[in-house]
Formats: structure tokens, C-alpha cells, sequence
């Protein structure tokens, strides 16, 4: 059997004669397309099958980093992978051991939109995109958290002439305290 092995990814392209009806294609580049078509040899070469395309799986993602936290949103960059269709961001629970998608990015960076108040570990991997979708090995994790919800006064009273009682509707989120700040007067 001869085996065409195309990569559209970068534009080059083997054969490879196999006397067995399977073979196992190693040195193949990460993140890469991949056409393959087969012919048999019987007193000459017949005509080749059908093509099927296919990526290799990604390789893990590498420089993953938090460069920025606004209120709910935290913003990543990490080293792109070539031939990667994109970067899913996973949430990891310690608990449960297990990970939970979060959203997707495309590119290098990206900005996620998550719960106020919120310890997170998390980390990133690369997907190709052919028949099916196919996930890279995971990033090493990072440990951050997102700032909690703008607390909204509820009340302020004065129940003698020596106290204040102050009532908030507590933010969304995890918050573990509180930090009150008074002045005597206005200035």
C-alpha cells in the first residue's frame, strides 16, 4: 500500500509504502492538518481512495499568565500554538477533581467574564477543529480570584446619639469581610 500524507497546514507532503492494511504516522507536527489517501499495489498502483482530513492533537500551552484583573473580568495571555483553532479556559475544583469550561478564546489573549468574589485555578488548552474537535493537553494551572460586586448600601440609622448601624445587601460572589470607612465630617 502507498500512503499520501499531505500537511495543508504548512504545504508539504510524503509517501509511505506499508505492506499492511494499517499504519501508525509518527514525526508528525502538533496542531497540524493532515490529509491522508491510500492505493494498493496489485501488478501496478491502483487509483487512491477518498481523502480524510485530520489535526494531530496540540501540544500543552505554554506562558499562560493573568495580565489583568477589572472588577469580574480577568485577562490572560499565553504563547499561541500554530495550526490551533482555538483555547478553551477551564476552571479546576479541587474538591470534585474535576475541570469545568469556562469560555473560549481565539489568538493569544483573551478576557473572561466571571463570578465576583471568586477564588479560581485555572488553565488553558489548545483545540483543532476537523470532524470532531480534538483538545490539546492542558496548561499548568494558575491560582487567581475576581474582585467582588460593588456592595450596595441598604440603610444607615442612628439608633442613639453615640451609634451608627449600617445595612448592605450583600455583593454576588464569595466575600469573606467587610471594611467600613467613616468620617466625622464631609471633608
Amino acid at each position: 500500500y502507498d500512503l499520501y500524507i499531505a500537511n495543508t497546514t504548512k504545504g508539504t507532503s510524503f509517501d509511505k509504502t506499508v505492506t499492511t492494511n494499517s499504519a501508525t504516522l509518527k514525526g508528525l507536527t502538533p496542531a497540524n492538518e493532515y490529509t491522508v489517501k491510500v492505493r494498493a499495489y496489485a501488478g501496478g498502483w491502483k487509483s487512491y481512495s477518498s481523502t480524510l482530513t485530520r489535526h494531530t492533537l496540540a501540544p500543552k500551552v505554554t506562558g499562560f499568565k493573568q495580565t489583568k484583573r477589572s472588577g469580574t473580568k480577568l485577562s490572560f495571555k499565553w504563547d499561541k500554538i500554530d495550526g490551533a483553532d482555538g483555547y478553551n479556559l477551564y476552571s479546576y475544583n479541587s474538591s470534585t477533581k474535576k475541570y469545568t469550561k469556562l469560555t473560549s478564546f481565539t489568538g493569544s489573549s483573551g478576557t473572561a467574564s466571571l463570578k465576583g468574589g471568586t477564588t479560581y485555578k485555572l488553565c488553558l488548552a489548545a483545540y483543532t477543529v476537523d470532524s470532531e474537535t480534538k483538545l490539546g493537553a492542558k496548561s499548568a494551572q494558575i491560582s487567581t480570584y475576581t474582585n467582588p460586586a460593588k456592595v450596595n448600601l441598604k440603610s444607615v440609622t442612628s439608633p442613639s446619639s453615640t451609634k451608627i448601624k449600617v445595612n448592605w445587601l450583600k455583593p454576588a460572589g464569595g466575600v469573606s469581610g467587610y471594611q467600613i470607612v467613616w468620617a466625622r465630617d464631609k471633608s
